[in-house]
């Protein structure tokens, strides 16, 4: 069997309770990945393009850019706080 390292990888279980019941799977730079995972990197601040909301979780998972392909490695966050956006529109989700 061929493996396809491009492809998303699966999510073995999701967590027992989640307030909102969101699971958001988003692609994570290694360098930024790295950071997350050693703990150097505490929070994260994205645009909201997916109505992020205080209790989703966000399952970040490793992307390398240079391969085009995910590596396997992932990392789930759950979103503490939303912040409301300035004059630009959509406000950031962050967690810590």
């Amino acid at each position: 069997m061929t493996s396809n390292s491009s492809a998303v990888p699966a999510i073995e279980a999701p967590p027992a309770a989640l307030p909102s019941g969101i699971i958001h799977c988003l692609k994570t730079w290694p360098e930024h990945f790295g950071a997350l995972v050693s703990g150097k990197k505490t929070f994260e601040v994205r645009q909201d393009d997916r109505g992020f909301r205080v209790g989703d979780l966000l399952v970040l998972q490793e992307y390398d850019p240079a391969k085009g392909a995910y590596t396997g490695e992932m990392i789930s966050k759950e979103v503490s706080m939303s912040s409301p956006g300035e004059a630009s529109g959509s406000p950031p989700a962050m967690w810590s």
